[in-house]
């Protein structure tokens, strides 16, 4: 937290408008954050799990379908899917990464599954490209959950853009934080979009007095926390090499010790880093890991 965001806080509050539908700075952090990750429409909600239930909403998932999860996610994951009475079904996690394995998510596809949300952990993109292929052969629809995956690069593209929809959280300890809030992008029309918008704001065009076209909660986000959001996605760049500076000289300084599998890092993916995850072989490494922990830490 810096200047920044005090003088964007300072502007809502002087301006006496706190709420989304008469201040600006929701606007200004949606039409930001569009560009950033170059995509028609982007959605702010009041949290990451609330972005993952208005991806459902606008998704039509509805009761009895099934969406394929990672085993090992938050639970906000999960609830987005029970909220809209669809049925979680548990895929496997590749143990290096922690992401969504590929071959037991084509294992678990049934005829009344309807989509897949892959989760890229602790900063480190799944392996969307067999994701899609998986999704394009079952006529999946993809929802990434990017909540700890701000700005994480996949062969190039950013996470949030390969899927039909991508999913962020705001919350204290993501990469850009608003101490709560979400964020839902996708590459839609300006009428899916417009639906998207609807999806968090009780289905109500404003432009229509009372006129609700569909069942969908208020998901708005403050200005107030807009206004943090948006000094954060500023400067996000900035935050991501810092984090990926500091993961560098920490996995120099741990180095190739027999029993220690360190965060991967692969050509073709930028590792941004929400948590520094290694593995210890208790068989191998005599220390153990409490005390490995403790030792990082001082």
């Amino acid at each position: 937290m810096g200047r920044e965001e005090r003088r964007l806080v300072l502007e809502v509050l002087d301006s006496g408008r706190l709420g989304m539908v008469s201040g600006e700075k929701v606007k200004q952090l949606q039409k930001e954050w569009a560009e950033a990750f170059g995509v028609p429409v982007a959605v702010a909600t009041n949290s990451g799990t609330s972005a993952l239930h208005a991806a459902m909403i606008f998704l039509c998932i509805g009761p009895g379908d099934e969406v394929l999860v990672p085993a090992a996610t938050d639970m906000g994951t999960v609830i987005a899917v029970l909220l809209q009475n669809a049925i979680p079904v548990f895929v496997d996690v590749q143990p290096d990464t922690m992401n969504l394995d590929p071959d037991d998510l084509e294992r678990k596809v049934t005829p009344r599954s309807k989509a897949v949300i892959p989760v890229h952990m602790f900063g480190f993109p799944a392996d969307m490209d067999r994701v899609m292929a998986i999704a394009g052969k079952y006529n999946l629809l993809v929802v990434e959950d990017c909540a700890q995956a701000h700005a994480t690069l996949y062969k190039g593209r950013k996470c949030g853009t390969i899927g039909d929809v991508g999913c962020f959280s705001f919350q204290q300890t993501k990469h850009v934080t608003a101490g709560e809030g979400g964020m839902v992008i996708a590459r839609a029309d300006s009428l899916r979009g417009r639906k998207l918008q609807l999806c968090g704001d009780k289905g109500w065009p404003r432009d229509q007095y009372r006129e609700h076209l569909f069942l969908a909660p208020n998901y708005h986000l403050s200005d107030l926390q807009a206004a943090v959001a948006l000094a954060q996605l500023r400067k996000l760049d900035q935050m991501i090499e810092a984090r990926r500076r500091s993961a560098a000289a920490l996995s120099s300084a741990i180095g190739a010790s027999a029993g220690v599998t360190l965060p991967p890092e692969v050509p073709w993916a930028r590792h941004t880093y929400f948590a520094y995850q290694f593995y210890v072989d208790p068989e191998q490494f005599t220390v153990g890991r409490d005390r490995l922990v403790e030792a990082i830490r001082a």
